[in-house]
């Protein structure tokens, strides 16, 4: 009969970040000290209280680097025991003693650590010493591994236990299941030959509670067992023609005990009735076409550092990404818990754990990892195949993130996991080869951010990665579609030449030099393509999260970014610059999300991401916060109505329109739910909180795709003020806005007034301030000034200025957006919202932002800086300089006369600086002025 018992609880501890003991375990008088295990070494404040303040990553507060010994008595139960194995969940490299006795060494870091200890069941007492090393791994690890991340904790987590077996037990399972006949196969590891199995089963939903005790009134079947020549014992067993399908809306799981006839050592294996395949360009599940829509994950737990043991709370997690749209996570290096799977068979959700690799794999010329890693990685693949392979959710696996090297090592590692694993489906890496990519026979798909240098299938890059995205470089428009990047048949085709050139690119988080191997044709790929690691918009921090890190992290980070803004006078904009900056994101992601919704030929996308990344450098690219916990930029509802399973798109050119012109939109729905569609779509237009047009079209949809509805037009109306329009589209289930902005017909204003001075010269302003007087000042060029750049950062200045200095390349321009005084008198002509919004796309653009540290000015409109910087940045901002006043306007209003937004914004300027509001209160002296303009 299968017993086990428990080993939680307190075990002895002895420190050794020094290694002074490797070959054997200290002498059993050295541990004075103690630990509760499960657990980590941060947790249980081993080590030195750290009081460093990391700006890269959260600062753990007690780090522990080395060996940790952990030893304890164990008296084993009077029963009889054949055999006996220790299991320890997640660890990192571990050795164990029994008695003296060197059992064995694991080097797993995605998978449980086993030591079978039969050669000691007669022993009646075990003293069990085990070592685990979290500094000389056999590969670097990725985000399991990673400071960025959950840490390179230290410790043993999950479930820690020695299990008894009779002499003939099962020791793994494989199901096969077969969503089609309604039936498993089961390939099963057995100690001792087996003849005959019993195997009863239940079926589990969300909704159902789980007890090993239920087996016992659901029957039980024995089956014969036939053995493979590779000693594998087989049984299959029929479900029955009413057994529950798996998918992510249907997320029922099967619980199947077996045992030996003769004996009751019981094993209890978990699967599903998937069918989860790749169908020509896109992905399936039973027959019915699924987009993937991806949440990027590194294990990121701020208060353990380490990634959840029990279900619930990855049910949390994934219940919460759901509620976003989410039926992915792509695990980026890294692999979850046993947990993670179980809960993400309960909820519906696919994951897509990787091998924990990122770099270089074994290349011809002999660089990237040698030839000991590549057969650790390898063996590490295997082992994360067989641990987990059996979950319905386990869908895809990956080799790594952004890998290099030899293209034969690469598919020499899939073809060895695609020989026994046919369940779950395979890519070479995500992102592989960067500008130059490649798919290859045993790809089942492709996950990239290009197909060569010029064809991109997302909206942002790095400023190293350039060319940039759509997002980054032109004005914000619902026309954006990747088909064209595709399908070759819709872009113009060159003929591009054999060549082989060294570049250097993005390594990790550094840089390298590559030999690139230019193919002649373009990349046309056949299989399913996946956009990889979209968005990444920053925000600005969030400084009242600083409390939340009640753990073994802290946020000194955030203390230190805090500090600096406190230091360049402006903290009380914080909560500003948070919320504008968070705005500006949101409508950056949207516009990145609609393109991939629009395009037939892209199968689903990675989302970088809907949470915040603690580390390199602090991206705080989420809506969510690192606890993902919302950040109040935008609900969940109104997420989904651009991510979600059914998606209402309007195609448009331009968010700026102009009276008396048509306005057109063409409709479509991207639908992947299960439902049929049968029902009005509405479309209305308002103006303020008045619709002025409205339109409806019946919908019938039966299937899954992009579905064309119509086209909604309407005539704008007549007018001498700036209007708000909002485009609302909804069908009963879902509900897509869009704002836009309606400008009167009207020149531009010829910017000059008698009763004040209206120049682009700061000598002929400083003389006329010199006079008292009022003075409009439009620079064309500034001497301390940043360039205007529309979409906020991406990912984090500091990580990408580092790589872009180190290959010598343009840094990221690295601002955030606008925090705009919106009631500000110089803006009554010119309505607009605190935040960034598509009107100031071209005012942004063809501006400098003026560098106003040595001031006090608060500007109008003010461009957010990054956490790094923190300049205090104006477009438009005012002063009094003796007594004379100031209003300036960096935007070069000259270069974008034809737009009406400028010329809008020109009128409300000119208006206010020659009324009589126009007093600013804050004094400047000139001489700095004159620094700053040159």
């Amino acid at each position: 009969m299968t017993s086990y018992i428990s080993l939680a609880g307190v075990w002895g501890f002895f420190e050794d970040q020094q290694k002074k003991f490797t070959d054997t375990p200290p002498q059993a008088e050295l541990f004075h000290d103690t630990i509760p295990l499960p657990g980590t070494t941060a947790h249980a404040k081993k080590g030195k209280l750290n009081t460093a303040c990391e700006t890269g990553y959260l600062t753990e507060l007690y780090p522990y680097h080395g060996n940790a010994w952990f030893r304890r008595t164990v008296t084993l139960p009077e029963i009889p025991i054949h055999r006996m194995t220790l299991l320890m969940e997640r660890t990192r490299v571990s050795e164990v003693w029994v008695n003296g006795t060197c059992v064995g060494c694991n080097q797993s870091l995605c998978t449980p650590h086993l030591y079978y200890l039969s050669e000691f069941t007669d022993d009646g007492v075990l003293d069990i010493c085990i070592r685990v090393d979290n500094s000389d791994y056999p590969t670097k690890g990725g985000h399991m591994t990673s400071p960025d991340t959950q840490t390179n904790w230290n410790g043993i987590l999950g479930n820690f236990l020695l299990k008894f077996h009779d002499a003939a037990y099962i020791d793994h399972v494989k199901a096969i299941s077969d969503a089609k006949k309604r039936e498993v196969r089961l390939e099963m590891r057995t100690s001792g030959l087996i003849e005959k199995v019993c195997v009863s089963h239940l079926w589990q939903d969300i909704n159902t509670d789980f007890n090993t005790a239920d087996f016992r009134d659901s029957g039980e079947s024995a089956f014969d067992v036939s053995y493979q020549s590779d000693g594998k014992a087989v049984v299959t067993v029929p479900l029955g023609d009413d057994a529950p399908l798996w998918d992510e809306y249907h997320p029922t799981i099967c619980r199947m005990c077996i045992h030996p006839k003769d004996s009751s050592d019981k094993t209890t294996v978990t699967f599903g009735l998937t069918d989860f395949k790749v169908d020509g360009m896109h992905f399936s599940n039973h027959g019915i076409p699924v987009f993937l829509r991806g949440k990027h994950d590194g294990m990121i737990f701020p208060i353990s550092g380490a990634a959840p043991m029990d279900v619930n709370a990855w049910i949390e997690l994934f219940r919460t990404a759901k509620s976003y749209g989410i039926n992915l996570y792509r695990f980026h290096t890294c692999c979850p818990p046993e947990a993670a799977f179980e809960a993400a068979d309960l909820v519906g959700m696919y994951l897509a754990p990787e091998i924990p690799f990122w770099g270089t794999l074994t290349s011809d010329d002999g660089k990237g990892c040698s030839p000991e890693e590549f057969e650790y990685l390898k063996a590490e693949g295997k082992r994360i195949l067989d641990a987990f392979g059996n979950h319905p959710s386990f869908a895809m696996f990956s080799l790594g993130n952004e890998l290099w090297g030899g293209k034969d090592k690469i598919r020499e590692m899939l073809q060895y996991f695609k020989q026994d694993e046919k369940r779950i489906l395979f890519t070479q890496g995500c992102n592989n080869f960067q500008f130059w990519p490649c798919i290859f026979p045993e790809d089942d798909f492709f996950v990239g951010v290009r197909l060569d240098r010029e064809r991109l299938l997302r909206g942002s890059y790095a400023m190293c990665d350039r060319p940039l995205g759509h997002v980054q470089t032109q004005r914000p428009s619902a026309m954006h579609c990747y088909d064209g990047m595709i399908r070759p048949d819709a872009v113009k085709i060159q003929e591009m030449e054999d060549a082989v050139r060294e570049i250097e690119i993005q390594y990790e988080t550094g840089v390298k030099k590559v030999q690139l191997e230019q193919d002649k044709e373009f990349l046309i790929p056949e299989k399913p393509v996946i956009t990889h690691e979209i968005g990444q918009y920053c925000s600005y921090p969030n400084f009242n999260e600083i409390s939340k890190y009640t753990g073994v992290l802290r946020a000194r980070n955030f203390e230190v970014f805090r500090k600096r803004l406190e230091d360049k006078g402006m903290l009380d904009m914080a909560d500003k610059f948070f919320h504008c900056s968070g705005q500006l994101a949101v409508q950056c992601y949207k516009e990145e999300l609609e393109a991939v919704m629009r395009s037939e030929h892209i199968a689903g996308f990675h989302i970088l991401d809907i949470q915040d990344f603690s580390g390199q450098g602090t991206a705080l690219v989420g809506i969510l916060d690192a606890f993902m916990e919302s950040k109040g930029f935008i609900t969940p509802e109104r997420w989904r109505g651009f991510c979600s399973d059914s998606v209402l798109l309007a195609q448009f050119p331009s968010y700026i329109l102009t009276s008396g012109e048509m306005f057109d939109a063409q409709i479509s729905l991207r639908h992947y739910a299960p439902e049929t569609v049968h029902a009005p779509l509405v479309c209305k237009l308002y103006c303020n909180d008045t619709c002025i047009s409205e339109e409806t079209f019946d919908v019938s949809i039966h299937g899954q795709g992009l579905f064309p509805i119509g086209t909604f037009a309407h005539s704008l109306p007549q007018t001498d003020k700036v209007c708000r329009l909002t485009l609302v589209v909804s069908l009963p289930h879902t509900e897509n806005t869009y704002d836009l902005w309606l400008y009167p017909k009207q020149e531009m204003p010829e910017l000059h007034d008698e009763r004040l001075c209206v120049t682009n010269d700061w000598t002929i302003a400083s003389n006329a301030l010199a006079d008292g007087r009022k003075v409009l000042f439009l620079p064309y060029e500034i001497e301390k000034s940043i360039e205007g750049f529309y979409c906020t950062d991406f990912w984090c200045y500091p990580m990408f200025r580092s790589i872009s200095e180190s290959l010598e390349r343009p840094v990221p321009v690295g601002t955030l957006g606008l925090c705009i005084q919106n009631d500000h008198p110089a803006l009554a002509d010119f309505p607009c919202m605190e935040w960034t919004t598509p009107q100031w796309y071209d005012l942004v653009t063809h501006a400098n932002c003026a560098i106003l540290d040595d001031t006090n000015i608060r500007p109008i409109v003010q461009m957010i800086d990054n956490f790094e910087r923190n300049h205090r940045l104006g477009i438009l901002f005012e002063c009094s300089v003796g007594a004379g006043s100031l209003l300036v306007c960096t935007s070069r209003l000259s270069e974008i006369s034809d737009r009406p937004e400028a010329m809008q914004f020109a009128k409300s300027i000119l208006r206010y600086a020659s009324s009589d509001d126009f007093s600013p209160v804050q004094a400047v002296d000139k001489d700095i002025l004159s620094q700053i303009f040159g």
